[in-house]
């Protein structure tokens, strides 16, 4: 009896729940299995929630429950947005996404994760604008996404903020961080494996027709760098099929770099070619790249001269992707996939 009586007052709270103004629900669930047997599945669930206040602000209300948070039962986020306020964003946010906002020159091509990676972290974080003039500040927590501290990541606590004045396609910008930061924009690796503590950034950028120019002077506290400044011209044209992209970079320590990419579409095939080099302290990186794309309705071939092979089949909100790519340190040559993705 009691249990008929649960059943019956949690189907008539479900439709209620289900009709909320401004509530959805959106994930997917992916089964890869690797041609060595081994079978992977992941799911997430995001629910998203956004209600108009009675002041004119809109709230809004995430909660991810995806699987590769895995020791994290759900990472969540709240915001609170209007024209006039900006937004207010607090739980999971990008690490370093107020220091890179003023960082107009793209001195740091990220302060806290040096391959690149998105870090995202506990905090909060806000962006106005009034006028020309735009800010974003926010405050980092000393734990990652999933809540856990970190004892590799202490680095991840601390202060930011950053201006722009944005004005007929010039920008002028300046940021500042309280916690370490990691430097590969200017490549100073000199000091504690390259983290560098209070960093500040200021510089300028400036679009005209095809051609962008920026310059920029980064500083560091406590004796950890010199001061360095950085400048980059960027010229992108497209001439009927052929597109080109070439940028010339000064970084610090009197060393340039360059990248060039070059792409070539004509009806369903794409190429692409990109050829790139960084200074670094000890061994200077070259990259070069050519990749070829096949589109057809719903199929894409893709393939480089890295050897990696992707052909894919778009059904709508499901997805068939099979690929076949290179090992390296392994006993094997390469790894082939297939994986079947259900979105919704």
């Amino acid at each position: 009896m009691k249990k008929s009586i649960i059943a019956l007052a949690v189907a008539a709270v479900l439709p209620l729940a289900a009709s909320a103004e401004g509530l959805s629900l959106s994930g997917s669930v992916e089964t890869k299995y690797i041609f060595d047997g081994k079978v992977d599945t992941d799911a997430s669930l995001i629910i998203t929630s956004s209600e108009l206040l009675r002041n004119g602000m809109t709230a809004t209300a995430e909660f991810d429950m995806s699987e590769s948070y895995k020791n994290s039962s759900v990472a969540g986020i709240v915001t609170l947005s209007s024209d006039a306020f900006g937004t207010l964003t607090g739980g999971k946010i990008d690490a370093d996404s107020a220091f890179q906002f003023g960082d107009v020159a793209d001195i740091f091509t990220d302060t806290q994760d040096i391959d690149e990676d998105s870090l995202n972290v506990q905090g909060m974080h806000y962006v106005g604008t009034m006028g020309n003039i735009s800010i974003a500040a926010q405050l980092n927590a000393q734990t990652d996404a999933s809540g856990l501290i970190d004892s590799d990541k202490k680095f991840l606590k601390g202060n930011q903020f950053g201006v722009v004045y944005n004005m007929n396609g010039f920008k002028l910008g300046g940021s500042w961080t309280s916690a370490a930061t990691v430097d590969t924009g200017t490549l100073l690796l000199d000091t504690n494996e390259g983290v560098l503590e209070k960093t500040s950034a200021f510089g300028a950028s400036y679009s005209f027709g095809d051609f962008v120019f920026q310059v920029g002077k980064q500083m560091t506290e406590e004796g950890q760098a010199k001061k360095s400044i950085s400048g980059a011209f960027t010229y992108t044209a497209t001439f009927d099929d052929i597109k080109l992209e070439a940028t010339a970079k000064h970084y610090g320590n009197s060393k340039d770099g360059h990248k060039f990419v070059a792409s070539y579409t004509m009806d369903n095939i794409s190429i692409t070619g990109t050829s790139e080099y960084i200074p670094v302290d000890l061994k200077s990186v070259s990259a070069n790249t050519i990749e070829a794309q096949y589109k057809s309705g719903g199929l894409t071939l893709t393939a480089d001269n890295e050897k990696h092979i992707t052909a894919s089949w778009d059904m709508g909100n499901a997805d068939l992707i099979l690929e076949s790519e290179p090992l390296i340190n392994a006993a094997k040559d390469r790894e082939t996939s297939l994986t079947y993705k259900v979105s919704f």
